[in-house]
């Protein structure tokens, strides 16, 4: 998608999240209403309800603030692969280990998400945003001094314009252009808070044993409900981590220039910045000229012994940064090599 594409759409969003009909259908689709029980899950609980001006406020003023990224397909695949393959040890990191404090970023390839009912879901965009997450009733929100209840709002969307996933397209064509009509490209798939430093858990929420009955008394088979929904925070700090990765390149893009009619309601961003897979110069030394590769894979960071000086005489050690390798019309093979990155 190109940069001012990019750009239209975060403005689209920051529109309509001043539009009641948009603000309405988003608390309730990601379970902040108190209405939420038309979805067969538990009703949203008390603190949530209490919590939604303060979480929309977060959302209506962050967006148009937010740093816009485009990760590419093949980042994408590396993002699924570093989220897969986490231990569920690894922590939400600080906000100033962060490369952007709010931020919106549009997947290539979209994510997939599977929820409580078995339903295979794809999220195109997630957002973040700094948030505060006291929560008296819940000591964890507060356990710190230092970290207090320094936290992010994290949102995820399906892009309907680009591909309804599963849940959209089984609403039938009627309730997909009505939607449209409504909410744009925009389909809410979860909105969460998560403090600092806390860590990112399994790859799949459990339901509660409320919300396994009530599905299962809305035709979901027990097994389906009790593997829960998947764990989307692992995605945003996958990316997190790989944006700090001497793997990824960050370049920026800037958009075509255009005729705007009418007042500028917002400052606009300058650029999108793209999320890519670092390639490394042909090194002839170390490149054969006469292999013909089918498939490209990741080179890991590594010391090589270089030698220098008067007819290469001395020798020292250099650290090369990981990079991808091969030809950029094959594709990239992902090993489990991937799940050792570290910040």
């Amino acid at each position: 998608m190109r940069p001012d594409l990019l750009l239209d759409a975060r403005n689209d969003l920051n529109r309509r999240l001043h539009s009641d009909t948009f603000i309405n259908q988003v608390r309730v689709s990601t379970m902040w209403g108190s209405d939420s029980e038309t979805f067969g899950v538990a009703q949203a609980t008390d603190w949530r309800q209490q919590q939604w001006p303060q979480a929309l406020e977060t959302l209506q003023r962050s967006v148009p603030m937010a740093e816009v990224y485009r990760v590419t397909e093949p980042m994408t695949h590396i993002v699924e692969a570093l989220a897969n393959g986490m231990s569920g040890i690894e922590h939400v990191p600080r906000r100033d280990e962060v490369n952007s404090y709010h931020g919106i970023v549009y997947f290539e390839r979209p994510l997939p998400v599977y929820d409580v009912r078995g339903n295979r879901m794809l999220i195109h965009w997630m957002t973040w945003s700094p948030v505060n997450v006291g929560d008296p009733a819940n000591p964890e929100h507060n356990r710190d001094e230092e970290l207090g209840d320094a936290g992010f709002l994290i949102t995820s969307w399906n892009d309907t314009q680009v591909e309804p996933d599963e849940v959209m397209r089984s609403m039938g064509p009627s309730y997909l252009a009505e939607h449209m009509r409504y909410m744009g490209r925009w389909a809410p798939m979860g909105l969460d808070v998560t403090v600092v430093d806390a860590r990112v858990g399994p790859p799949y929420v459990e339901a509660t044993e409320d919300q396994i009955e009530r599905l299962i008394a809305d035709g979901v088979p027990r097994e389906t409900a009790e593997n829960g929904s998947t764990n989307t925070l692992r995605y945003v700090v996958a990316l997190w981590t790989l944006l700090g990765q001497t793997l990824t390149e960050l370049r920026e893009e800037r958009p075509r220039k255009r005729k705007r009619f009418g007042p500028q309601r917002m400052p606009q961003p300058e650029s999108v910045t793209v999320v890519t897979l670092r390639r490394r110069a042909s090194d002839p030394d170390h490149d054969p000229t006469s292999v013909e590769w089918q498939h490209r894979w990741l080179v890991k960071g590594h010391p090589r012994q270089q030698r220098y000086g008067p007819n290469n005489q001395w020798v020292k050690t250099i650290w090369v940064n990981g990079y991808v390798k091969g030809p950029e019309d094959k594709p990239l093979i992902i090993t489990k090599k991937i799940y050792d990155l570290r910040r």
